[in-house]
């Protein structure tokens, strides 16, 4: 089990972002594509964390195990797994696992020879931000000091403090109490206690660039 390095990159510009890695090295991987995921508890397991099933695209999905502790870089595990999203969710369900919630994003992933991956995830409801994968601290420090991002636009902790942020919608709730995030739905999906105009605002790009269409889910290589 092995240390997660990695940081979310907010509230910066998207295209700034890109060439900034650009002029370091980086190269796309693959454009955006729409990626679903499963989220699961182990029923009266006390430790922070969960089990994920994400569909990365048709031939590629993970099982990854998070836990959080003291540390602010989460432990992870993550098997590649050669069956569909489908099977592979009512395998942990027959295992005994409780499926808490289904939820759609987008990425696009580019590679650098200093980090496991760079992505650009779009989660419904949250503006785009960047997220910085490494296999020491080292490296991503050494990362973050290159493309001169300050503090307060690194995030170690995970997406439902941005929700949070945004909307006032507590962890709890978003983890325990919304069983589905999907960009067609989003408005009725959250309840949220502040934001409102920002939550529909962001609803109607989504209707424009129909995100998690058929195209953008289609198997890429």
């Amino acid at each position: 089990m092995a240390k997660e390095y990695e940081v979310k990159i907010i509230n910066e510009n998207i295209n700034n972002l890109k060439n900034k890695i650009k002029k370091l090295g980086a190269s796309l991987v693959h454009p955006k594509i729409c990626m679903r995921r499963s989220i699961f508890y182990r029923q009266g397991n006390k430790k922070n964390g969960f089990v994920r099933v994400r569909e990365e695209s048709n031939k590629n999905v993970k099982i990854t195990c998070k836990q959080f502790g003291k540390s602010k870089y989460a432990t992870e595990h993550e098997v590649a797994v050669n069956t569909d999203y489908e099977t592979t969710v009512e395998f942990l369900k027959q295992c005994g696992l409780i499926m808490k919630s289904q939820i759609e994003t987008t990425r696009e992933k580019w590679k650098h020879s200093k980090v496991n991956e760079i992505v650009f995830d779009t989660w419904p409801g949250i503006p785009e931000f960047m997220e910085v994968d490494c296999k020491s601290e080292q490296n991503l420090q050494y990362i973050l000091q290159k493309l001169k991002i300050p503090q307060k636009n690194i995030l170690y902790s995970g997406v439902d403090t941005l929700y949070k942020d945004y909307y006032g919608i507590s962890k709890n709730q978003l983890n325990n109490k919304t069983p589905s995030l999907t960009y067609s739905n989003i408005t009725k999906e959250l309840k949220i206690n502040k934001g409102s105009s920002m939550l529909k605002n962001i609803a109607k790009t989504y209707k424009n660039k129909k995100f998690c269409n058929k195209r953008t889910r289609k198997n890429k290589k």
